[in-house]
């Protein structure tokens, strides 16, 4: 569910069966797996401009808030700082994300829930590449947002996560005393 939401009680009963039921296979499609190579491909070009990103598997916040990045980029004293997420659409797409002048109306809220996770960052690249478009200058664009320019979205984000969360509790007691 995105921040805005109203609080889903079929959210909360997904995250209580998580808990109480082992997670089953995860399910990798050609399109996800090729999702992969191009998320490959894209930290390479950060690599070749001398920034190292690293690759982490989730990072969590809270024992039920986290995220899994695409990469992560962290400062000389190691904390991270900035991100990537990668997206691969299809053509038609990548013509609608360029004619955009921000993040995609769809991964808006995505966006915000790396600054609620990672309390440190300050900037997210937002990269959308697609390697099958002819002019290597359509392939790859990259919007960059900050902290500051998302401030009042985290900050309501924040807030509607933590009545989520109490709801959340509230249900899981419930269920857990029945």
């Amino acid at each position: 569910c995105s921040a805005l939401d109203p609080i889903s009680t079929a959210k909360i009963e997904e995250l209580i069966a998580e808990k109480i039921a082992p997670l089953q296979e995860t399910y990798t499609s050609g399109i996800m797996e090729r999702g992969h190579l191009v998320e490959t491909v894209v930290k390479e070009l950060y690599r070749d401009k001398g920034i190292t990103v690293e690759e982490v598997g989730f990072i969590k916040s809270l024992e039920w808030l986290w995220i899994s990045p695409d990469g992560i980029i962290r400062n000389t004293d190691g904390i991270i700082t900035e991100a990537i997420e990668v997206k691969w659409p299809t053509p038609k797409i990548m013509v609608k994300y360029w004619l955009s002048w921000g993040i995609p109306n769809e991964y808006y809220w995505q966006t915000i829930h790396y600054f609620v996770v990672i309390d440190t960052l300050e900037k997210l690249h937002f990269t959308i590449c697609n390697p099958d478009i002819y002019d290597e200058k359509y392939r790859l664009k990259t919007i960059t947002v900050t902290r500051q320019e998302l401030a009042w979205d985290i900050s309501r984000a924040e807030e509607q996560l933590a009545e989520f969360y109490g709801k959340y509790t509230e249900t899981i007691h419930t269920f857990l005393s029945l």
